[in-house]
């Protein structure tokens, strides 16, 4: 009887192995799942990054128009978002906004190839006008 019961437990003496390089081999795939979703979870940090940066520098600019009537200078712009470019416009207002002047700042800079761009718009009094 107990020579039965020795031969219904036995394994064979290779399934350790097979088990542990499964395991490993598990455990890689989720690694390398891991660290895919870090790279693009990076990447999509990075765009943000960029366009945050893009809606400062607008905001900034309208800021400076609304405030002293000119926009920032261009070195004090490149100082502070370097990689970035501004264009400023200034248009009568139309219909019920007529009298101002509308301020639009459209701020473009990169991530990863791709331009990023933001527009920004303000209505301000007369007299405060983009050059």
């Amino acid at each position: 009887m107990r020579r039965e019961r020795d031969k219904t437990t036995r394994t064979s003496p290779g399934w350790a192995v097979v088990e542990a390089l499964m395991g490993v081999a598990i455990m890689g795939l989720v690694a390398a799942g891991l660290a895919r979703s870090v790279i693009a979870a990076g990447a999509i940090n990075r765009h943000h990054l960029v366009r945050q940066r893009c809606i400062a520098a607008a905001s900034a600019q309208l800021d400076s128009l609304s405030a002293v009537g000119k926009p920032l200078p261009e070195a004090g712009f490149r100082r502070l978002w370097p990689g970035l470019r501004c264009r400023l416009a200034a248009v009568p207002g139309k219909g019920d906004w007529a009298g101002l002047i509308l301020h639009t700042a459209v701020v473009t800079g990169t991530s990863r190839g791709r331009p990023v761009t933001v527009t920004l718009a303000r209505y301000a009094p007369p007299g405060k006008e983009a050059p």
